[in-house]
């Protein structure tokens, strides 16, 4: 039972994530995204290379890189509405190959805050789910 329970929970979880192939290889999508990130003035505060970290425990992943980011103004906004949103923020964008060799990226978007936080009348949420997207798909095919 509590199996079956862990899948329900991974699957809503995932359903609301959007998911794009890129036309580049790993190093060069990683570069591009994090390129963005900076020219449309967010901050990264981490990059995080599971693979680097596993290989240091003489472990092995394929390439998976999560890269956390946001505009701290924007998240002051939303969070005057619900300072709870602050679990979920600030943003990540995860970019990895998957068992076919095709790099992928991951994120979600800041609009699906409404889902589960007292943001629905938080008027900036469409425009910086507009922002982000706009700018990882430019960022992925080049």
């Amino acid at each position: 039972m509590k199996k079956i329970v862990f899948i329900l929970l991974f699957v809503c979880l995932s359903l609301n994530a959007v998911e794009l192939k890129s036309s580049l290889n790993f190093q060069q999508t990683v570069d591009s995204i994090q390129k963005a990130i900076k020219t449309n003035g967010y901050k990264i505060y981490a990059t995080i290379n599971h693979k680097a970290n596993a290989k240091t425990k003489g472990a092995y992943s394929n390439n998976s890189v999560v890269i956390v980011f946001d505009n701290p103004q924007d998240t002051a906004r939303i969070m005057m509405h619900d300072s709870k949103v602050a679990f979920d923020l600030p943003q990540k964008v995860m970019i990895y190959e998957d068992l076919d060799d095709d790099v992928l990226v991951k994120y979600k978007k800041y609009s699906d805050l409404q889902n589960s936080y007292d943001v629905k009348n938080c008027m900036i949420l469409d425009s910086i789910t507009n922002k982000i997207d706009t700018m990882i798909k430019k960022a992925v095919k080049k």
